[in-house]
């Protein structure tokens, strides 16, 4: 049985229990009562019950006062924990509209003198400007898969008879040997 030491001692000698912020002090156990009142301990501790908190217990109870501060672990603040990056939203796909198949045509504009177009010199289609605007991207699926971008920077007189076609800018050399191909057009609409 376990009592705080200041106010057992106040009690055995009958004088004032300190006033303290502390509601338990440094522990006494029954032995060591007995050895500072030469009294038996179950006597002192009856006499005690009146005047001290009791603190049953059968382990011992360490609550120094004052602690020593070079036996003191000293401990280095833990970090507060990362936070989980937080992955960027995934770059939304842009929006692609269905125009249906177009005959595609070809032409170079070199041969035609010209020396510079709109966005590149082979980058551009000429269309129905009332089916695909001036400045639209646009993506050409061929039949094969193989998958052409380009912008609308141009029209034609082949245009008032045919609104389902796109002459393609494309330098001699790379003109397909079909000469006329179909393909499904797609305009690319940015997110």
């Amino acid at each position: 049985m376990l009592i705080t030491t200041n106010i057992a001692r106040a009690a055995l000698t009958n004088e004032a229990a300190p006033e303290t912020n502390h509601p338990v002090q440094k522990l006494m156990s029954s032995k060591a009562i007995e050895q500072f009142t030469g009294q038996p301990a179950q006597a002192t501790e009856t006499s005690l019950v009146k005047h001290a908190t009791v603190l049953p217990t059968d382990k011992p109870v360490s609550c120094p006062i004052h602690p020593d501060p070079d036996s003191a672990e000293i401990k280095e603040p833990t970090p507060a924990p990362e936070p989980e990056p937080v992955a960027a939203p995934a770059p939304a796909e842009p929006t692609l509209i269905d125009k249906g198949t177009f005959k595609l045509t070809f032409y170079d504009p070199a041969v035609l003198g010209a020396t510079s177009m709109p966005g590149g010199m082979y980058a551009g289609v000429a269309a129905h400007l009332g089916v695909i605007p001036r400045g639209s991207q646009i993506k050409i699926t061929l039949s094969t898969g193989e998958v052409w971008y380009r912008v609308v920077n141009d029209t034609g007189t082949f245009a008032a008879s045919n609104s389902q076609q796109l002459d393609v800018a494309m330098p001699n050399c790379d003109i397909p040997s079909a000469g006329v191909l179909n393909a499904n057009v797609q305009i690319v609409q940015p997110a």
